[in-house]
């Protein structure tokens, strides 16, 4: 326990003092320029591999099209309709950069482009740029919604599993809007999907990279150590990413469970006594914009840009996600021991459960489950939801500030269920109304 604790002190305390040195940092200026054919725009220049370039209405800043580069960093936009536009260039969280603006018109007379200076970035202006991108990108889906923007699959995800929970027979019986949480969980679906996630897990990424990557050259060590995501065909490349982020997604979940520190974190989401869809939703942001970002630092060292990583990490089974929670009464057979369902997944948030730590972290693929041991689905039995010596209050602002309540008290060891196969006796709810 102390040397946790000590990790976290001194881990805290050195990642201040570098935000202190990177809040005085030096900019320095880069010149690149770009070609205008018509209404086609080509973008090249030495250090610009790893960038993202972001083409932008001159008139309100909205994002219209985002490139990343060619093996050799070069950028090509087509097809551009006539109007103002201006670009914008990020590299790696440490330089960012406009052009002046700009007009496309049908003429095929190359034109220059007025040069980009780019600037490098201290800690805090790497945050505030990638909070301020997902804030326009946000800005942009809602005011021109199209079947391309990300929010027309998230409510897609949301009608579809919330029609599966009324068109299906339940597996615990309890009503579907009525149940006890059931509005706390959409305000989490609301507070995490568009905020957390989509604004805050980006901007946070962007720091873990700066961090990152700054360190590492502080170093000597030149990233990425080996380019794989250059190397693998574009098909290839989504699999690993797929295989290897589940793994990790696998772990950090683990360590969840066994970690006393990150389980009174965890155990906000692990509290509920009823599950539903938008339950899974239900988790402290903490939890969110610490591990994830973290997530990315080895694929910093393959070559994976930080703004692809934060989309497969969002959209990635999202729907999975969703489904796992769903109370159906469904056998999914072969395929619980392939994906998460909510037949496995139930299990996992069940306290009549015979490892102390739990079971299936699965996140979407239950492999590593079946793998490391931990895979659990009995057939004569139900779950019972919920943990033991359950304290965790039921307002949302309660459950905010509940983690860090408890690690300013003698917090016990992680449990999600103690006594293994015995039974609980009371619920949360029971134990209230006894001593009322």
């Amino acid at each position: 326990m102390k040397g946790w604790k000590n990790s976290i002190r001194y881990g805290t305390l050195m990642l201040w003092m570098f935000v202190a040195v990177q809040l005085n940092a030096q900019h320095h200026g880069h010149q690149r320029v770009f070609v205008l054919k018509g209404n086609v725009i080509e973008i090249s220049g030495e250090g610009l591999r790893n960038a993202s370039v972001l083409l932008l209405n001159a008139a309100d800043s909205t994002p219209l099209a985002l490139e990343t580069s060619d093996k050799k960093g070069n950028y090509r936009f087509t097809k551009i309709p006539a109007g103002r536009y201006l670009v914008k260039v990020q590299r790696t969280g440490f330089y960012l950069g406009y052009s002046a603006p700009f007009t496309v018109d049908t003429g095929n007379v190359a034109t220059a482009i007025p040069a980009v200076s780019l600037t490098s970035l201290t800690l805090s202006e790497s945050f505030i740029s990638g909070f301020n991108d997902y804030v326009e990108v946000m800005k942009s889906s809602f005011s021109n919604p199209s079947v391309y923007s990300p929010l027309i699959y998230l409510f897609l995800v949301y009608l579809i599993t919330f029609i599966l929970e009324v068109i299906f027979p339940k597996r615990i019986n309890y009503p579907l809007i009525q149940r006890k949480g059931f509005w706390t969980d959409l305000l989490y679906v609301i507070f995490i999907d568009f905020t957390i996630q989509v604004i805050g897990l980006y901007a946070m990424t962007s720091a873990v990279e700066f961090l990152t990557l700054k360190g590492l050259g502080a170093m000597g060590i030149q990233t990425p150590i080996f380019n794989l995501h250059d190397a693998l065909p574009p098909g290839v490349r989504f699999l690993f990413f797929f295989i290897a982020i589940d793994f990790l997604q696998w772990f950090g979940h683990f360590l969840l469970h066994r970690s006393n520190f990150l389980w009174q974190f965890h155990k906000i989401h692990h509290a509920q006594e009823t599950l539903g869809f938008a339950s899974t939703r239900h988790f402290h942001f903490g939890e969110y914009l610490v591990l994830k970002p973290a997530f990315w630092i080895p694929f910093a060292l393959l070559g994976f840009k930080m703004e692809l990583y934060v989309i497969y990490y969002v959209w990635i089974a999202y729907f999975l996600t969703f489904l796992s929670h769903t109370n159906i009464k469904v056998n999914f057979g072969f395929l619980n021991y392939i994906f998460i369902t909510p037949q496995t997944h139930y299990w996992h948030h069940s306290r009549n459960i015979p490892g102390k730590y739990g079971v299936n972290y699965a996140s979407s693929l239950a492999i590593w489950d079946v793998l490391f041991g931990f895979f659990y689905n009995p057939k004569d039995k139900q779950p019972i939801l919920g943990i033991p010596d359950n304290d965790v209050p039921d307002s949302f602002l309660g459950q905010m500030a509940y983690p860090f309540k408890r690690l300013f008290t003698k917090a016990p060891d992680p449990a999600q269920n103690k006594d293994a196969d015995v039974k609980p006796t009371q619920t949360r709810q029971e134990k209230r109304k006894g001593k009322s």
